[in-house]
This record gives C-alpha cells, sequence and structure tokens, in this order.
C-alpha cells in the first residue's frame, strides 16, 4: 500500500504541526531580542505563535468533538 498518498487520519498531526509552528515562532522572537534591528524577525515570530497556537486549539476542538 502506498502509504505516502494517504490522508492523515486524525487531528493529531494538525496537533504536532500548530505547536512545532509555535516552536519555531518562540525561537525567532528569542533571536529578535538578541539581534538589534531584527523588528521583522520579531512581527513573523508572533505571526507564526498565534498561527500555530490557533492550528494546535482548532485541532483540539476538533479532536474533541469527535470523541462524542
Amino acid at each position: 500500500m502506498d502509504y505516502e498518498h494517504e490522508p492523515t487520519r486524525g487531528p493529531g498531526a494538525w496537533i504536532g504541526a500548530g505547536l512545532l509552528v509555535a516552536v519555531g515562532g518562540a525561537a525567532l522572537i528569542v533571536v529578535s531580542r538578541v539581534e538589534p534591528d531584527s523588528l521583522l524577525s520579531a512581527v513573523i515570530g508572533w505571526v507564526l505563535v498565534g498561527v500555530g497556537v490557533m492550528t494546535a486549539a482548532v485541532a483540539v476542538w476538533w479532536s474533541a468533538r469527535r470523541r462524542r
């Protein structure tokens, strides 16, 4: 069976992806504090943290909804 082209079952992958995006955004925020004049990195970091948290929150909601 060709598992590479199978759809992902369940929201577990989305929760993990959202958390990884949030961690990457947090890393950009930390780097922007170390480097001077890196406002763009801070803005991108905060956007990524927001998108990651929202993705994980929607996936958790989806998971709870599927269990009913």
